[in-house]
């Protein structure tokens, strides 16, 4: 969902760098992301908390640097940028719907995975190579993290369970935590065609080096941290903290929503009809995707609307003698591609 918003900006007038900052910094520092670090590594090590959204940061402004000295010399074909008012309608419907739909399925899995990883803790994985908290687990982490797709909040419970049974330090899953989301094979092969090698390159030398120098540095000031963490211990805590009625309260509604994103009963099909083209898009897993497959379309000569299924990728065209491949050309340059 980051790279069309990414590319957007930049094509609306935003350099090089502050782009690179965007993609960087973006995927780790979502509120709900925040949060969620918040409520799961405060029994850990409450610090966590406000080192990640700082090595967010920092690894945002050093790969905007470095962008800025080494590649910020191409500038995009501008668009035309306009702005429409928000109302608080919106407002409320992005929060409890919109954003829900995007993170509800694979925040799920990631609970799943991290329970699978508490039943059955696989605390020698990594051992039985490298010393555990050690620079060959914290590389070994980096580049099992770079190629993998990882939801920026389904990946906390994951980190959780795996530094809770010990299978990786807190260094380890402050590097998972900052590689995962922000590097994967798809955003890597995207602004490799729309940003460049050199961008492709700098980026991630940005990202690697900040995460694995902070992941060095939390075992290296902390290394009694790793060694008096204890999962059974962390959950019989939990086990006997007796909720109010506010955290019960909280626990329904947010239950509610997630199953509302789920199961999505107010939602209509989208449909097209008879007199529609359609056509198949591969690349869309959020909302953000599905706004920015219908924006680059509509700006299109002679489209009049558009509808899309993100379910399915099918984008349904309506509108009179109007270019496919000015569409499919806009898509692509939107970081997706057509199926044909």
């Amino acid at each position: 969902g980051v790279i069309p918003v990414a590319i957007s900006l930049y094509k609306k007038g935003a350099s090089k760098a502050s782009t690179a900052s965007f993609l960087i910094s973006t995927p780790q520092t979502g509120i709900d992301s925040i949060m969620m670090t918040y409520g799961m590594f405060l029994p850990i090590f409450p610090a966590f908390i406000i080192i990640r959204p700082i090595a967010a940061l920092i690894a945002g402004l050093f790969g905007g640097t470095l962008i800025k000295f080494f590649d910020d010399n191409n500038v995009a074909d501008l668009e035309e940028c306009t702005h429409e008012k928000k109302t608080l309608k919106e407002m409320f419907e992005y929060g409890l719907i919109t954003l829900p739909q995007d993170i509800a399925k694979p925040l799920l899995i990631g609970i799943f995975l991290a329970s699978l990883i508490a039943i059955r803790p696989p605390d020698e994985l990594f051992r039985m190579f490298v010393s555990y908290g050690g620079i060959g687990e914290l590389v070994i982490v980096l580049i099992l993290s770079i190629p993998l797709y990882v939801c920026a909040t389904a990946s906390i419970p994951l980190a959780v369970s795996l530094v809770g049974t010990g299978t990786i330090s807190i260094g380890g899953s402050l590097i998972f935590l900052m590689a995962g989301p922000v590097t994967n094979l798809a955003t890597i092969s995207t602004i490799y065609n729309i940003l460049g090698k050199k961008f492709t390159l700098l980026y991630l030398i940005a990202v690697t080096s900040v995460a694995f120098l902070f992941g060095y540095g939390i075992n290296y000031y902390y290394p009694a941290l790793n060694n008096n963490i204890n999962w059974h211990q962390l959950m019989h805590t939990g086990a006997h903290e007796h909720a109010g009625l506010f955290t019960y309260i909280c626990s329904i509604i947010i239950l509610l929503i997630l199953l509302n994103a789920l199961i999505k009963p107010f939602e209509k099909k989208v449909e097209g009809t008879d007199l529609d083209t359609t056509i198949n898009v591969s690349g869309m897993t959020c909302n953000h995707c599905k706004q920015s497959v219908t924006n680059a379309i509509i700006a299109c000569a002679n489209v009049s609307n558009v509808k899309v299924d993100l379910d399915s990728g099918n984008v349904f065209i309506s509108g009179e003698n109007f270019n496919l491949d000015e569409i499919y050309s806009a898509v692509e340059k939107s970081g997706f591609k057509i199926i044909k």
